[in-house]
């Protein structure tokens, strides 16, 4: 775990730009609110649209001036933060963290990552819901 490249991660989720940009649900689709001109987030992750997931915030971070390819985002992300593959799949794709639309939330994981060494999104959800996708893992 690159601990350094997991606080910047989570400083930028923290960020006022994060706000409008973040998604683990739908990052595919371009925002109505945004201006007309190109993003530099639409420029990064022009197969993605505007919006981007943990995985994309991470890649962005990694290589901020390459388009990344939509298939080589997890990969670029996992590499950037040093993951092991359990735990970037609990981090990227688990079923929970679907439901995270806060930003500040998705941060407060990735800091108690670097504590505990574990993704605990019960920190950020209801029981029931982490119960139902945790117990298919």
């Amino acid at each position: 775990m690159n601990v350094e490249n997991i606080l910047k991660l989570a400083a930028l989720l923290e960020s006022p730009q994060a706000e409008k940009h973040f998604s683990m649900y739908d990052y595919i689709h371009v925002r109505d609110d945004l201006p007309i001109e190109v993003t530099k987030l639409q420029e990064v992750f022009k197969d993605c649209g505007t919006e981007a997931c943990i995985a994309g915030w991470a890649a962005f971070l990694a290589k901020p001036h390459e388009v990344i390819d939509k298939f080589d985002i997890r990969q670029v992300a996992v590499e950037y933060l040093e993951l092991d593959p359990y735990t970037s799949a609990h981090l990227f794709v688990a079923g929970v963290a679907m439901s995270v639309t806060d930003p500040k939330d998705a941060a407060l994981v990735i800091r108690n990552l670097i504590a505990t060494g574990k993704v605990d999104w019960s920190l950020v959800v209801d029981e029931d819901y982490e119960e139902e996708f945790f117990s298919l893992t």
